[in-house]
């Protein structure tokens, strides 16, 4: 390679390798990860995500859209928290925030009805007075807002007003619900389909009450106006009906959930405010009253699809006759859980009933998992940054590593700071090693002198000797003068990568634009504040070791060197390698910081 076409190579890498264009790559790079992991992920996930109409008998009048949602699970106000603690705070602000985006996202499928199948609030439960009720499910309305004109109906969840008989709050968190929420059991027409939302916590508590006596459904006596009392009184003849339940109902243990459920299955089982699916007699019971088309429950947060049987009773022999298959869908859980990786939700499209072909048809949809985005996407993009600039801060060679290879001579005993946090040498005077010629300070005065160089301590230009590294700025013991006055200069490579975070690299054209023979002696350094600083010395391999730890200066052009704002020209200090490094780092990530700050804000 000749000279000319090494200059051009050089030249090049200059280019390629400067500061100021790989960190504006960067940071550039940073914001297009941040604005995919915070909205992209989110609309890529939904992508194949469409309303099931293909499936439905043909029709003139387009379907009608109907959206199903369980477990929002909104947290309590802040004015009810009992841990305030800013851990809380960040993790109830990262929850409320992947919940309202989720939320975003799902409201531009534009349906034209919605049901919440329960748990739209977590704790509502344990609300004491009307008034926190009232603020709890404002707070609900505020992060599920519903366009105008779309038809929105709620059932209740064992979390929203608990369950239990001899919960002490029930009562009146029951009659808070009403008066603010709405019925607890409902039937809704919609398209000629009869969807009956059923209070599932209080048929729960009806059918202990029923069990108790021994007694079957045929001869119980319900409770007025309790879910039992409710489905007796349907009509079921003249449309279809489609069952929802927070809670779902019966199957056996060994029964499966389809490709679809994340892991396990549903089994039964029950707690204090909680019961895994509905009774066997209590589900056998709705199926066999309401003959359901379709079931449709959540509380499990998982995906789930079971096919039940629905009986009838012949007239002739009055007996039980298996009669049709029933498929129920438990829908995946909205908010994040630690049981699922992908919350999700359900679509479900109708059309008028006939007998051509099929009136309903559902799909479900899954939203993207944040926890993985964080662990996945964000944690290795930081450890790429950091590793590909603590490699560029590397090829800049022993000009930029003066904390690791140009001391190569003993520490001073008398020298207060040191450049490096190792030391691995034993503690003696500093022999001079500059190239440049050394003046002779034959007094202590603070003052500036201006010394010319002897004529036989003055080595030519054209000395042999190599040239010895900068060192890093070093503070001077008061009681002890500086022996030496010294000009020492860094050579860099002409295609290094040039940090500003090194105030030692200084081109051989700037050095040679100062005086030689005329140079100014150190003063003494003017006693004040040093900054706090851990020293730790110990012998290891007969020799002495030391390792000190000190506070950076936190100083306004500490803070502009690491915004980043200024570009090559800055002043600057000298930090080390892996200072240099976390300085670079910093430069570039305050950018992705503030991407998604904005980001949250719009979606808060």
């Amino acid at each position: 390679m000749g000279i000319s076409e090494r200059r051009k190579y050089q030249a090049t890498a200059r280019r390629i390798y400067s500061r100021p264009l790989v960190l504006n790559v960067l940071r550039v790079l940073w914001i297009v990860v941040v604005v995919w992991g915070e909205l992209g992920t989110y609309y890529w996930s939904l992508a194949s995500c469409r309303w099931p109409d293909k499936n439905l008998s043909t029709q003139d009048a387009p379907p009608t859209h109907v959206l199903l949602v369980s477990d929002p699970q909104v947290r309590p106000p802040r004015d009810f928290w009992e841990d305030n603690s800013w851990l809380a705070s960040a993790r109830e602000l990262f929850f409320e925030l992947n919940l309202k985006r989720n939320w975003h996202v799902t409201r531009r499928m534009k349906p034209q009805a919605i049901f919440f199948l329960g748990d739209m609030l977590a704790s509502g439960k344990y609300v004491h007075s009307e008034p926190e009720f009232e603020q709890y499910w404002q707070k609900f309305l505020d992060t599920c807002k519903v366009e105008n004109g779309t038809e929105v109906h709620y059932l209740p969840g064992n979390n929203d007003f608990g369950m239990g008989a001899s919960l002490s709050l029930a009562t009146n968190v029951r009659a808070f619900y009403k008066k603010y929420v709405g019925p607890l059991n409902q039937a809704i027409l919609i398209r000629g389909h009869n969807f009956v939302a059923l209070d599932a916590p209080g048929l729960v508590d009806e059918d202990y009450r029923r069990s108790a006596s021994g007694l079957s459904y045929e001869h119980w006596s319900p409770t007025l106006n309790g879910s039992v009392d409710f489905v007796r009184e349907l009509d079921t003849e003249k449309y279809p009906v489609v069952l929802l339940s927070h809670i779902p109902l019966f199957r056996p243990d060994t029964a499966t959930c389809g490709h679809l459920r994340e892991k396990g299955t549903i089994r039964r089982g029950v707690g204090h405010g909680y019961q895994n699916t509905l009774g066997k007699q209590t589900s056998y019971f709705l199926l066999d009253t309401l003959h359901p088309v379709a079931v449709f429950s959540g509380d499990n947060r998982d995906f789930c699809e079971y096919n039940h049987t629905s009986r009838r009773v012949d007239p002739e022999t009055n007996a039980m006759i298996l009669e049709k298959s029933v498929r129920e869908v438990t829908i995946k859980s909205f908010s994040m859980a630690r049981s699922i990786h992908y919350p999700g939700f359900h679509l479900l499209s109708l059309a008028d009933p006939s007998s051509d072909g099929p009136s309903l048809s559902d799909t479900a949809c899954f939203l993207p998992d944040q926890s993985s985005i964080l662990s996945h996407f964000y944690w290795p993009f930081v450890v790429v940054t950091s590793l590909l600039l603590l490699l560029l801060n590397l090829r800049n060679g022993p000009g930029h590593l003066p904390g690791l290879v140009s001391r190569l001579t003993p520490a001073s005993p008398y020298r207060g700071r040191h450049p490096t946090v190792w030391t691995p040498f034993t503690a003696a005077p500093d022999s001079p090693t500059s190239s440049l010629p050394m003046v002779r300070t034959p007094t202590s005065s603070a003052g500036p002198q201006m010394r010319a160089s002897s004529r036989p301590a003055s080595p030519s230009f054209l000395h042999p000797s190599a040239a010895a590294a900068g060192d890093a700025e070093e503070d001077e013991d008061e009681t002890f003068p500086a022996q030496y006055a010294t000009r020492r200069a860094a050579f860099e490579h002409d295609d290094a990568w040039t940090p500003r975070h090194n105030k030692g690299a200084r081109s051989v054209d700037q050095e040679a634009a100062d005086s030689y023979f005329l140079q100014q002696a150190p003063a003494l350094r003017q006693p004040g504040k040093r900054p706090w600083s851990w020293t730790w010395t110990f012998v290891f391999a007969r020799r002495r070791r030391r390792i000190t730890l000190r506070l950076p200066s936190l100083t306004m052009r500490g803070a502009r060197d690491a915004v980043g704002v200024l570009g090559c020209g800055a002043d600057s200090f000298d930090v080390g390698l892996l200072g240099s490094t976390a300085l670079d780092a910093l430069s570039v990530l305050w950018v992705a910081v503030v991407t998604w700050t904005f980001l949250a804000w719009k979606s808060y």
